[in-house]
């Protein structure tokens, strides 16, 4: 999972959004040093990550995208799983993307303690309309490109999309079931 689901996955709290988008840049214990519902959110994202890393049928979406993009497999999907959120967004939400997408950019910009990484990409995602724009092939596959290009990938990583276009069904299916366990996992999560 990319942004988008992590941001949707967090639910209705400002504090699981912000600790969900700055998590990467916050090592080991360092969550300890935010207040608790964004050192929650920090952990919300390390265990979002790990069931994407370990669930099965996440893993059968990857073995579809191994062939072509190796050991960058898991990272081409996790934007591949961001683009069909988006796509499908109106499964998942009643609230429409573009104003889901624009009051998370407006959160974000009231957080005054942004790592800088997170900064930057504040301005990025503000300047090209994410993550509503995800939504759209073009966009995630620039992502995707960008992102190559940002690790010094050896794989063009937009190939996901290509992938994805002759094995939608199969993805598609993946995708739903993933994402209905994400959403239970999540809740149970902010609950506890």
């Amino acid at each position: 999972m990319n942004y988008l689901a992590h941001f949707f996955l967090a639910g209705k709290s400002e504090d699981l959004l912000i600790g969900n988008y700055i998590a990467d840049s916050v090592k080991g214990i360092a969550y300890t040093n935010y207040p608790a519902g964004i050192s929650k959110g920090i952990l919300m994202h390390r265990a979002l990550d790990n069931l994407i890393d370990t669930h099965e049928i996440a893993a059968q979406t990857k073995e579809l995208l191994k062939p072509h993009l190796k050991r960058y497999s898991g990272i081409a999907l996790d934007f591949l799983y961001d683009y069909l959120l988006a796509k499908n967004w109106e499964k998942f939400s009643d609230e429409p993307l573009q104003h889901f997408s624009d009051s998370t950019i407006e959160i974000l910009s009231m957080y005054s303690n942004l790592p800088v990484e997170q900064q930057q990409f504040l301005r990025y995602m503000k300047a090209y309309n994410l993550p509503a724009a995800y939504a759209k092939e073009d966009i995630i596959r620039q992502a995707l490109y960008h992102f190559t290009k940002r690790i010094n990938a050896p794989y063009e990583l937009n190939m996901a999309i290509d992938i994805y276009n002759l094995n939608k069904t199969d993805i598609d299916s993946h995708f739903d079931l993933f994402m209905k366990e994400a959403v239970i996992f999540s809740l149970d999560f902010s609950n506890s």
